[in-house]
C-alpha cells in the first residue's frame, strides 16, 4: 500500500497504511524505529508503544525505549524537538560552530551522529565528500576529548564487543562513547565524559549535531545544549519517520514556536 501523510482533524497527523495488522482489534497504522505506533480504533487515532516486534522491516533496528519514552514529552514541549540551527548537510556546519543563536566563544565541545551525519548511513568513515570540512573541524577543536561521536549503533550494547566504535575510531581519530542508555536518554553519560576529561562543566557549552529531531535535537535540548540538525544529512530519507519530523519541524515554525535556550532552568530524568 501507499503511504501518505495527510491531516487528522485532532492530531494534525495522520499516516495511511503500509501494512494493515490487526492486532486486537486494531489495525497497525504505522511502525519505526522510535517504538510509536499509530493505531486505527473507529474514526480517531491514538498512539501507543509497542513491543519491536511491530517495526516496520524498512527500519529494522533494535528497540530504542528511550527514545520511545522521552518522544512523549513533545507533547507537551513540541519545542524540545527544535534546533537552533538547521543545516542541508555537514559541510554547512560553521566552524568555529555558531550561529544567531549559537555563541561562538562558548562552545567547547560537539557531539556528532554518525549514521547520515558524519558517514553514510551504516559506513564506518567519514563520507568523503566531508572529509576536508572533517580535518578543519579537528583542528578548530584540537583537544581529542572535544570532539564526540554519539551513535545508537556503535558504542551501545548492540555493538559487540564494541569492534564497530574501535573500527570508526581509527578511521576518524575521535572518540565513540561506550553508552548503554540510547539516545535521547544518554545525555548524563555525554556530560560524564567531557567533565571526566576536563573539557567543559556545562551542557550549554555543548552543540549536538545529527539528522534526526526525535533523537539528537530532542536530547539537545533536554540536556540544556545547542542542537544543529541536518536536513536531509548525506542523503534525503523517505522513511515515514523523517518525513515527520520535516512536517512537524514546518508545522511548528509556522506556530512561531523557538527552541529553548540553553542556560535556562531544564529538569530532565534519564530513560
Amino acid at each position: 500500500m501507499q503511504y501518505a501523510l495527510a491531516q487528522h482533524k485532532r492530531y494534525s497527523l495522520k499516516f495511511e497504511p503500509f501494512e494493515q495488522t490487526a492486532v486486537g482489534g486494531a489495525y497497525l497504522k504505522f511502525g519505526c524505529g522510535c517504538g510509536c505506533g499509530y493505531f486505527e480504533t473507529g474514526e480517531s487515532y491514538r498512539t501507543i508503544y509497542h513491543h519491536s516486534s511491530f517495526i516496520n522491516h524498512q527500519l529494522a533496528m533494535s528497540f530504542n525505549l528511550s527514545a520511545t519514552l522521552n518522544i512523549i514529552r513533545l507533547v507537551f514541549k513540541p519545542e524540545l524537538c527544535l534546533p537552533h540551527l538547521a543545516v542541508p548537510n555537514f559541510n554547512q556546519i560553521p566552524i568555529p560552530v555558531s550561529s544567531d543563536l549559537i555563541p561562538k566563544d562558548k562552545i567547547k565541545a560537539i557531539v556528532l551522529d554518525k549514521d547520515n551525519c558524519i558517514a553514510k548511513d551504516h559506513d564506518d568513515k567519514v563520507w568523503h565528500e566531508y572529509t576536508e570540512h572533517w580535518e578543519e573541524l579537528k583542528k578548530m577543536y584540537p583537544n581529542a576529548n572535544q570532539l564526540l561521536i554519539v551513535s545508537n549503533s556503535a558504542g551501545t550494547n548492540d555493538d559487540k564487543q564494541h569492534q564497530q566504535a574501535k573500527l570508526i575510531e581509527k578511521r576518524t581519530g575521535v572518540t565513540i562513547l561506550r553508552h548503554s542508555t540510547k539516545k535521547p536518554g544518554c545525555h548524563v553519560e555525554i556530560m560524564d565524559f567531557f567533565r571526566e576529561k576536563g573539557i567543559c562543566k556545562s551542557p550549554s557549552e555543548v552543540v549536538i549535531v545529527g539528522d534526526r529531531l526525535f533523537t539528537d535535537v530532542l536530547m539537545a535540548n533536554m540536556m540544556g545544549s545547542y542542537g544543529i540538525w541536518l536536513n536531509p544529512g548525506v542523503h534525503k530519507s523517505d522513511s515515514i519517520v523523517c518525513r515527520l519530523e520535516r512536517y512537524v519541524y514546518s508545522l511548528l515554525l509556522s506556530r512561531n514556536y523557538q527552541p529553548p535556550i540553553p542556560g535556562a532552568s531544564v529538569t530532565v530524568t534519564s530513560h
